[in-house]
C-alpha cells in the first residue's frame, strides 16, 4: 500500500482527513477555537487569538484543523471569508503590503478574477491612493460577511509594520469590525506585551504545550494507522517500543515535528541502518537549527552555542563569565531566549539554571563540532534505544569493524550498566541468565551450556503468574526479551516439560497489557513449535490450543474459540482417556463459552460434566472444585434459580476456608459472589456480612482495585440494611482511600466509585438526624471532590445548601434558591418520611 504523505515541515499541505488522523492531546482546544471563530462570524462580538509555542509544536498543524473544520461548517458558507497568509510574509512591510496580502490569499482561497483584477489596479496608484483604494476593496468586497485573517508568524508581521504600521492597522479594525483574527508566534513579543503598544490586550493567548510519553505513543500509534502498518502499530504497545519511544521523547523534548521525523526508523534494527538514519536525519534538521539560530541576535547565539557544549543547567554568572557578558544582560537575553522557547530555566533557591529546551539542537551543534568523535547524546540515544542484551550482541558484532559505532556501543553499554536497576523478586534468575550468556563463546561444550540456560529460563518462565499484576509486569519487562529469545532462537535447547512454560509467559505478559495480536501471534507460535515437536496430535499441543482459545474467548471471539475448545476436548480424549483432569478442564472452559454466549442448557451440561469428573478423579476437598462449584453456580445465578447458586456457592466457601489461610484472596472471592448473589434478591443484611468479610480479607492483600470495588458494594448493602452510621463510616474510608491512594487509581475509577456515595451519605445523614456541626464537617470533607469531579456538582450543591439552610435556622430562601426537582430532594432530606426497616430500596 502507498504510505500516506507525511509533512514534517508544512502540515497545511496535507489532507484534513490526514490532519485529523494524527491529531493529539489538543481536541478540546481546537474545539474551543472554532467556536469563538463561528461567534464571531454569526455575531457582532468578534473575537481574536494568538497560539504561542516554539518551531515544530504543532501551531501549523492546529490551525490547518480549525481552516479545514470551519470550511465543513454548512451555516458558516455565507457568513465567513478565511484569507489564510503565507506561513513567512517578508515582504510585509506597510500596512498596504498587508492589505494586498489579505485581498490576494481571498482571490487564492475563491478564485475570484474580478478581485484580482482590481488588485492589479492598485499597481497603477501612488502608495497612498492604493492604500486607501485597498481598505474600501476588502470592506466592499466582505459585505456583511465576517473575514477571518489567520496569520503565522504574526511576531514577523509586526516586526515588518513597525509601530506606525501596527497603529494603522488596529485603527483600521476598530474602525472597521468585520475581522477575526487566528494568529501564531512562536513566543510574546513587544507588539502585544508592552503595555503602550496598539495591540496590547487584544488577542486572547494561548500557549500550546509539548507532547507527554503517553500523548507520543498515541501519536505513533496514529502514524502506524494512517501507514495501515498493523505490525508497527502491535509493536508500539510493548515494553520495547515504550523505551524506543522514551529515546525519542528524551530527544525532542515534546515537539511534535521531532516525534513525526524520527517515527520513520521507529523499528530499524540494524545498527548500521539506525546509525545512518539517525545522523542522516540530523543532517537533515541541522540546517533547521541553523535558521533559527540565524533569526537571533550575536549575543544571544553566544550564549546558545555556550549551553550547547553544556550536559545540564548553568548559572546566570557562569554563562555571563563563559560568554564575556555582564549579569544583567545574560538575564535580559536568557528572558528573551526563554520566551522563544530555545532554552528552559530551572530554580534552586534563588539561583536560575538555564540549558538548552531541545536536546536535537545540543545534538546538531555537536555533530558540527564532533569531527569523527563519539557524539555523546547519540551514546544515550542508543543506551535507551537498545536493552543491555542487545547492546552485548551489537558490540560483539562490530568489535573488529574498526567504526566509530563501537565507540559509542562501548560507551553505551558502560552507561546502561551504571543506570540498571537490580530486581529484587527476579534478581539471581538474571544473575544465572548473564552468567550462562557470558560463558557461551569460551564454553567446549556449548549444547550442554545452552540446554542449562533454558533450564534457568523455564525456571523464570514458571515465576509468570496466571493473571499477573502491573507490578509483575514490571518486574519482568527487563527479562522479556530474554524470553522471546529463548522462544525463537533456543527452542531446540528446551526441556520438553518447559517449551509451553516459555511461550506463554511471553504471551501472558501481552495479554495483560491488552497487546492480543502480539500475545495470539506468541500463542499460535507454542501451537506450531508443539506441532513441529511431537506431532500434530499430542497433550501440548491440546494445551497450546486450549490456550489461543482461552484468549479469543477473552476478547468474545467466542466463534474462534469454540472450534479450538472442541479440538483440545477431542484430543485430551483420545490421547489421555474420558477419564482424566485435562477432560475435565475442557469441559469447564467450554461451559464458560457457552455461559458467556446465553446458551444455558449447553452450559449447565459442560460444567456438571467438569465437576462430577473433578469429584471422581480429586479428592472431594481440592481446591480445584471450588472453582467448578463457583462457575456453575454462577450460571445458576443468571438464570435466577438462586437456591441452587446458593447451595453450590457456600460449598464452594466452605470447602476454601477448610483448605485454605482464612485471609486467602479465594476465600474473598467467595464471599463477595455470596454478596451479589444475596444483593440480588434485596436480603441487604446478609450481603452486608459477607461484603464486609469480604473487604476486611482484601484490606490485607494490597488489591486496591478489589478492595475498593468492594468496599463501594459494602456501602450499597449498608443502605440496603439502612445501617446508617455503617454508611458514613465506609464512605468516610472510600474518601480516605481516595485522598492516600488517589494518583494509583485512574480519575474514571475513582468517578465511578464515587459516583452516588455523596447523594447516599446525605440519605444516612438525613436518618441519623445529623446536627449542623456535623453537616458542615461532612460538607468540608466533600468540598475538594466536588470541585474535581462533575458527577459530584449536584449532590454537592444540595449539601451545601442544607448546611446554609441548617446555618440560618430553616430560613426557606435557601431552599427557594434551588431548581424545584433538586429543592423537593433537599426537603425530602432536611423531614425524612418514616421507612420500613428491611423493605427494599432502589438505587
Amino acid at each position: 500500500m502507498r504510505r500516506k504523505f507525511l509533512s514534517r515541515f508544512t502540515p497545511s499541505l496535507m489532507a484534513a482527513e490526514d490532519l485529523e488522523a494524527i491529531f493529539v492531546q489538543r481536541q478540546k482546544l481546537v474545539e474551543r477555537f472554532t467556536d469563538l471563530i463561528r461567534t464571531s462570524a454569526l455575531t457582532q462580538a468578534k473575537h481574536h487569538t494568538l497560539l504561542i509555542g516554539p518551531r515544530g509544536i504543532g501551531k501549523t498543524h492546529f490551525v490547518s484543523l480549525v481552516y479545514h473544520r470551519l470550511k465543513k461548517q454548512e451555516e458558516l458558507k455565507e457568513a465567513l471569508r478565511i484569507a489564510w497568509l503565507h506561513e513567512e510574509e517578508w515582504g510585509v512591510s506597510s500596512l498596504l503590503d498587508l492589505l494586498i496580502r489579505i485581498l490576494q490569499a481571498l482571490v487564492k482561497e475563491y478564485n475570484d478574477q474580478e478581485l484580482e483584477e482590481k488588485i492589479e489596479s492598485l499597481y497603477e496608484s501612488s502608495a497612498a491612493e492604493a492604500e486607501s483604494r485597498a481598505r474600501k476593496i476588502l470592506k466592499d468586497w466582505l459585505g456583511q460577511r465576517t473575514l477571518l485573517l489567520i496569520v503565522e508568524n504574526l511576531d514577523d508581521v509586526f516586526h515588518g509594520l513597525k509601530e506606525q504600521g501596527q497603529q494603522k492597522l488596529r485603527s483600521y479594525l476598530q474602525e472597521n469590525p468585520f475581522c477575526t483574527i487566528l494568529a501564531t508566534s512562536q513566543s510574546l513579543f513587544n507588539g502585544i506585551s508592552l503595555q503602550t503598544s496598539p495591540f496590547y490586550g487584544f488577542f486572547r493567548i494561548q500557549t500550546l504545550k509539548g507532547l507527554s510519553l503517553e500523548e507520543v505513543r498515541e501519536l505513533l500509534i496514529r502514524l502506524a494507522q494512517q501507514d495501515s502498518n498493523r505490525d508497527l502499530e502491535t509493536f508500539l504497545a510493548t515494553e520495547v517500543a515504550l523505551n524506543r519511544i522514551k529515546a525519542i521523547h528524551h530527544l525532542a523534548g515534546g515537539c511534535h515535528r521531532i516525534y513525526i521525523i524520527f517515527y520513520q526508523f521507529l523499528t530499524r534494527e540494524s545498527l548500521d541502518e539506525l546509525s545512518s538514519s539517525f545522523l542522516e536525519t540530523l543532517d537533515e534538521l541541522t540546517p533547521y537549527y541553523q535558521s533559527r539560530m540565524a533569526s537571533l541576535s550575536m549575543q544571544q547565539r553566544k550564549i546558545v552555542e555556550f549551553l550547547c557544549t553544556q550536559g545540564g543547567g548553568v548559572t546566570v554568572k557562569e554563562i555571563a563569565r563563559k560568554c564575556f557578558i555582564t549579569h544583567q544582560t545574560a538575564s535580559s537575553q536568557l528572558k528573551d531566549l526563554s520566551e522563544k522557547g530555545y532554552v528552559q530555566s530551572m530554580f534552586e533557591g534563588r539561583e536560575s539554571f538555564y540549558e538548552i529546551r531541545e536536546p536535537l539542537m545540543r545534538l546538531c551543534v555537536e555533530i558540527k563540532q564532533s569531527r569523527g568523535r563519539p557524539i555523546r547524546l547519540f551514546v544515550e540515544f542508543l543506551k535507551n534505544w537498545y536493552s543491555r542484551r542487545e547492546l552485548e550482541e551489537l558490540h560483539s558484532k562490530f568489535l573488529n569493524s574498526g567504526s566509530i559505532e563501537i565507540t559509542h556501543l562501548q560507551m553505551a553499554i558502560e552507561e546502561h550498566d551504571s543506570s540498571r536497576n537490580t530486581l529484587d523478586l527476579l534478581g539471581t534468575l538474571s544473575k544465572q541468565i548473564h552468567h550462562f550468556r557470558e560463558q557461551w563463546e569460551s564454553f567446549e561444550q556449548l549444547d550442554e551450556s545452552k540446554r542449562a540456560y533454558c533450564h534457568v529460563i523455564v525456571q523464570l518462565a514458571k515465576l509468570m503468574p496466571q493473571t499477573p499484576t502491573s507490578e509483575d509486569l514490571e518486574k519482568f519487562a527487563p527479562l522479556l526479551p530474554y524470553l522471546e529469545e529463548t522462544a525463537t532462537e533456543l527452542v531446540r535447547w528446551i526441556e520438553d516439560d518447559g517449551l509451553i512454560w516459555v511461550f506463554s509467559s511471553v504471551a501472558r505478559y501481552y495479554e495483560r497489557q491488552e497487546a492480543y495480536h502480539m500475545a495470539e501471534s506468541w500463542y499460535r507460535r507454542c501451537l506450531q513449535v508443539c506441532q513441529e515437536r511431537w506431532g500434530q496430535e499430542h497433550p501440548s499441543v491440546a494445551t497450546s490450543l486450549n490456550n489461543l482459545a482461552l484468549l479469543y474467548l477473552y476478547q468474545s471471539s467466542y466463534k474462534e474459540a469454540e472450534p479450538l475448545f472442541i479440538q483440545a476436548l477431542e484430543m485430551n480424549k483420545k490421547l489421555l482417556g474420558q477419564q482424566h483432569p485435562s477432560v475435565a478442564r475442557s469441559f469447564n472452559n467450554l461451559g464458560l463459552l457457552y455461559n458467556l454466549q446465553g446458551q444455558y442448557e449447553e452450559a449447565e451440561l459442560m460444567y456438571v460434566r467438569a465437576l462430577e469428573l473433578r469429584q471422581k478423579l480429586l479428592d472431594q476437598e481440592y481446591p480445584y472444585i471450588a472453582l467448578v462449584l463457583d462457575n456453575l453456580a454462577g450460571l445458576y445465578r443468571s438464570q435466577g434459580r438462586y437456591e441452587k447458586a446458593e447451595l453450590l456457592y457456600t460449598q464452594a466457601l466452605e470447602l476454601r476456608q477448610k483448605l485454605l489461610d482464612q485471609e486467602h484472596l479465594d476465600i474473598a472471592r467467595s464471599l463477595n459472589n455470596l454478596a451479589i448473589l444475596y444483593t440480588m434478591q434485596s436480603r441487604w443484611l446478609e450481603a452486608f456480612e459477607s461484603y464486609r468479610k469480604s473487604f476486611h480479607i482484601l484490606e490485607k492483600t494490597g488489591n486496591k482495585f478489589r478492595e475498593i470495588g468492594v468496599l463501594s458494594h459494602l456501602i450499597d448493602a449498608c443502605i440496603g440494611a439502612e445501617k446508617w452510621k455503617e454508611t458514613l463510616k465506609y464512605i468516610q474510608l472510600l474518601l480516605h482511600e481516595h485522598a492516600v491512594h488517589n494518583y494509583e487509581l485512574p480519575d474514571d475509577y475513582w468517578s465511578y466509585s464515587l459516583a452516588g456515595r455523596m447523594t447516599t451519605s446525605l440519605r444516612a445523614l438525613s436518618a441519623v438526624k445529623a446536627e449542623f456541626r456535623e453537616l458542615k464537617e461532612w460538607f468540608e470533607l466533600w468540598k475538594p471532590l466536588i470541585e474535581r469531579y462533575s458527577e459530584l456538582q449536584v449532590p454537592g450543591r444540595l449539601l451545601a445548601s442544607w448546611v446554609q439552610y441548617q446555618e440560618k435556622q430553616g430560613d426557606p430562601r435557601v431552599l427557594l434558591a434551588l431548581p424545584i426537582e433538586q429543592r423537593r430532594i433537599l426537603e425530602e432530606l432536611i423531614n425524612p418520611r418514616p421507612s420500613t426497616a428491611g423493605s427494599e430500596t432502589v438505587h
